[in-house]
């Protein structure tokens, strides 16, 4: 943050994602040092960043900060599906974490939004085939669209990459 100090920051984009590996995170078995590293990277790192570039942001004319989260984070909208607690619960917990931001910076005309990029077919996703599935370009086109549309009386909502509210 020192090295860009001077600089304004009209968008601060947070795309911090990491699950654990599958046995890690097997119930009966869970690996809490994962469960730890899962949260460090996916919560307290987005809001370090947070705390790190305000001035940044503040100085800036959008005055925008942004975490890309995950539907997976939305009690509203994993139903009958167990398991992925590390990842599940981290981005439920940066929901949180980013909504309760969005309350202390919206007096200070900052916006913190949080957005799901969508089901994007990479890495993260290898060996899932769904017909609601996305490229990673579709999604950052997307993503970009939101991001774009967000204004400060959206602060502290929660966007799918199709521009709809998500349930928390």
């Amino acid at each position: 943050a020192a090295k860009y100090r001077d600089r304004p920051i009209d968008v601060l984009l947070n795309n911090a994602g990491i699950s654990g590996s599958d046995e890690a995170g097997e119930f009966g078995h869970l690996d809490y040092a994962t469960y730890a590293r899962v949260h460090a990277t996916n919560v307290v790192g987005p809001l370090k960043m947070a705390e790190a570039f305000l001035p940044n942001v503040a100085a800036s004319r959008q005055k925008k900060i942004i975490s890309i989260s995950s539907t997976e984070g939305s009690i509203g909208l994993v139903k009958g599906r167990g398991g992925s607690y590390f990842y599940r619960s981290s981005k439920a917990a940066l929901n949180m974490v980013m909504r309760s931001l969005a309350v202390d910076l919206k007096p200070r005309g900052i916006t913190v939004g949080l957005v799901s990029p969508g089901l994007v077919r990479d890495d993260f996703t290898r060996g899932l085939d769904l017909p609601i599935m996305i490229t990673p370009a579709q999604s950052a086109e997307a993503v970009a669209r939101v991001i774009d549309g967000y204004e400060l009386a959206m602060t502290g909502s929660f966007i799918r990459h199709t521009g709809k509210e998500a349930p928390w």
